[in-house]
């Protein structure tokens, strides 16, 4: 775990050292342990479906290549999450759930009980103005997947 040393002009960050198992990480996606009992235990891949929720680990901070070595963020500050927009606008501060049509994370209520939130919490940080379709943005967020 590589822990950021305190720092006025930084958001605070928590990183974690991964290894992409048989295809490479995007930066800015949402990524979950490989639990197959192999290897070093570090392996991960990039998350596709619900049940990849209870082994998510973080988002992959940069691109890594297939069976390469890299860094996961698990807390703090995120400048480049991927998120799905479905026709609605973002709302700054509402809490974000994982949606496996697309793999990456989307808008819910905020008065709205997060099931994921034991696994996973992100909140967008900034507003998206209204889609006229349904697209895959970037969006800076805080993350809490600890």
């Amino acid at each position: 775990m590589l822990i950021q040393r305190i720092s006025r002009s930084d958001p605070e960050r928590v990183f974690i050292v991964v290894r992409a198992d048989e295809a490479g990480c995007d930066r800015g996606w949402t990524l979950s342990w490989k639990a197959d009992g192999t290897r070093n235990g570090i392996d991960v891949l990039q998350c596709d479906a619900v049940a990849d929720i209870a082994l998510m680990c973080g988002m992959a901070h940069t691109d890594i290549g297939n069976t390469d070595y890299g860094l996961a963020q698990c807390y703090g500050y995120g400048d480049d999450v991927v998120i799905l927009q479905s026709n609605t606008a973002y709302a700054r501060g509402n809490p974000l759930i994982f949606s496996s049509a697309k793999s990456c994370w989307a808008e819910t209520s905020a008065s709205a009980p997060n099931a994921q939130s034991v696994h996973a919490q992100v909140a967008a940080m900034s507003t998206l103005a209204t889609s006229a379709t349904s697209q895959t943005n970037r969006l800076p967020c805080f993350l809490r997947m600890m």
